[in-house]
């Protein structure tokens, strides 16, 4: 489109161009095919700028949207990068909670295995440890694991184990 205008335009100026050249055209002639063209020219001119600030407006507000996508962007991996690490520590107390419950586990089966080998029985009533050996003469027992060491209380137990044996 543009360039067909461009074609015309400059036919028209080839054909003036040609007149002033070989003396064909007046002053006033020329004067008159001058301001024609100069104010085709002009309104081209004006047509182009208003083509332009329009095109300069467009490329602002894609501008404006590109700028809002970054910054919803960059939000958005923020929040990415904390979900992750919120995510992370949930793994770490799930497998923290998982070596504690197999903790607990190994313990109790220590402790049954433990009751059953010294037929000792606890009393979970208090902060000591107490219970009594059912054994032919049942003989109770108590420890304060404040002042006694988990050793000296096993060590304990099993000596009125191996008394109560013999």
């Amino acid at each position: 489109m543009y360039e067909s205008k461009f074609n015309e335009r400059f036919s028209q100026f080839e054909i003036l161009y040609d007149k002033l050249l070989y003396g064909v055209l007046s002053d006033t002639e020329l004067h008159k095919d001058a301001n024609i063209f100069k104010s085709t020219q002009f309104s081209n001119l004006q047509h182009y700028e208003s083509v332009v600030d329009k095109n300069k407006l467009f490329l602002e507000k894609k501008e404006n949207s590109v700028t809002k996508l970054e910054a919803q962007k960059a939000q958005k991996e923020e929040e990415l990068e904390k979900l992750a690490i919120l995510a992370e520590n949930e793994e770490q107390k799930i497998t923290s909670t998982k070596s504690i419950q197999d903790e607990i586990s190994k313990k109790k089966d220590q402790i049954l295995t433990y009751k059953l080998l010294t037929k000792a029985n606890f009393l979970y009533t208090g902060k000591k440890v107490t219970g009594y050996m059912a054994s032919k003469s049942p003989r109770t027992f108590t420890f304060d694991p404040q002042e006694t060491s988990q050793e000296e209380i096993t060590e304990a137990l099993w000596k009125l184990t191996i008394e109560d044996s013999s």
